[in-house]
């Protein structure tokens, strides 16, 4: 009895031998490799995810369960479907990255609204509120007079286009009175007046004239001789432009004439930025020339005037009456300076330079680019 009773421990022993026998039955261990390898792909993937998009140069860690159950099985490398789970995750990352670059997401440095790229402003233009009436004169062309030729009769006057019984110096008096007008009559007017130029007032319209802002003459003398009976018509009558014509007092008026601002300007100081400005815009509307010393005189008289800061609502108290010999002629060919262009670019166009440092004062208004004492060379 007790020889069969060892021999079945032995039995026993031998059964529990080949049970825990890795490689007892290839099938087994291939399935339990399977299973395994498939919760070491699951786990790394939702685990370990915040781990591998912060970090997604990490290696992918092998699933502990996976390390105790299979023992044979080298666990220094990931299995084939961890190591996939770890690139896609990877990947994830880099894609991520890459769209912090892509061309929808401009760096802020670049943003037009930031930097102002798209309201850049060219070296030889001023921005929009701080535009000055240089601007403009440097778009006159400039050119001697005709001296001969001129007859008031040439430029057909005062009429009526609109029929509506009211001429054009009366159409100017109605839209140019600081009160609201009455009209009776053959277009009888009451209203108020100042006078830009003087700064007088009046109730009465037949104490003011409508001054033509760039007289007949001077228009006949900068180009309107070349004109068509028509457009010399159109010209005298040009009720389209607010700068054309003004109401002023008739002793300015006639004190003016047909001088250029070379010659004349309005007593009231404090109007020469407008007069200027209205000056040039009405040769420019018209394409009518200047002389040099007339452009002399439009820079020195207003050229560095701020266009956003015109008024040409004058009032009597805002007046500032100069004396007669605080306006000094500028007569043509007697100017001691060229005029002032924007750039060197303007003034060569025009026929002037070079400048030379320490003998023209010229060249104290343009940059010497090569610093050779010499602009608009």
């Amino acid at each position: 009895m007790r020889f069969i009773g060892l021999f079945a421990v032995v039995l026993m022993l031998s059964g529990c031998a080949e049970a825990g026998d890795p490689t007892a039955d290839g099938s087994t261990s291939s399935e339990l490799s399977q299973q395994d390898t498939g919760n070491t792909a699951i786990s790394p993937a939702e685990d370990d995810s915040e781990t591998d998009q912060s970090d997604p140069g990490s290696e992918p860690q092998a699933n502990p369960d996976a390390l105790e159950n299979n023992t044979g099985q080298d666990t220094d490398q990931p299995s084939d479907e961890t190591e996939q789970a770890g690139s896609e995750e990877d990947g994830s990352v880099d894609d991520q990255q890459g769209s912090n670059e892509t061309p929808d997401q401009q760096p802020e440095s670049e943003s037009p609204s930031d930097s102002g790229d798209d309201n850049s402003t060219p070296v030889d233009t001023s921005p929009p509120s701080l535009e000055t009436v240089n601007g403009y004169i440097v778009q006159l062309s400039v050119a001697d007079e005709v001296s001969s030729g001129y007859d008031r009769d040439l430029f057909d006057h005062w009429n009526d286009d609109d029929r509506d019984g009211c001429n054009a110096r009366e159409e100017v008096l109605i839209l140019e009175s600081t009160t609201t007008p009455t009209l009776s009559g053959d277009c009888n007017i009451e209203g108020r007046w100042v006078s830009a130029f003087d700064g007088e007032v009046t109730t009465n319209s037949s104490d003011f004239d409508v001054d033509h802002m760039v007289p007949l003459k001077e228009a006949w003398d900068s180009g309107a001789n070349n004109w068509s009976n028509d457009r010399r018509e159109r010209f005298a009558n040009d009720l389209d432009s607010p700068y054309s014509l003004i109401a002023v007092s008739a002793g300015s008026n006639r004190s003016k004439g047909a001088k250029d601002p070379a010659a004349w300007m309005p007593p009231n100081r404090g109007y020469w930025c407008e007069y200027v400005y209205s000056w040039t815009l009405v040769k420019i509307r018209w394409g009518l020339s200047a002389d040099p010393a007339e452009i002399q005189a439009l820079q020195s008289r207003g050229g560095d005037c701020l266009v956003s800061e015109m008024n040409f609502q004058v009032e009597s108290g805002e007046v500032e009456i100069i004396e007669d010999d605080s306006v000094t002629p500028i007569q043509a060919g007697t100017a001691t300076l060229d005029p002032r262009y924007s750039s060197c670019g303007d003034a060569k166009s025009q026929g002037y330079g070079p400048y030379v440092q320490g003998e023209d004062e010229e060249y104290e208004w343009y940059r010497d680019g090569d610093s050779d004492g010499i602009t608009c060379e």
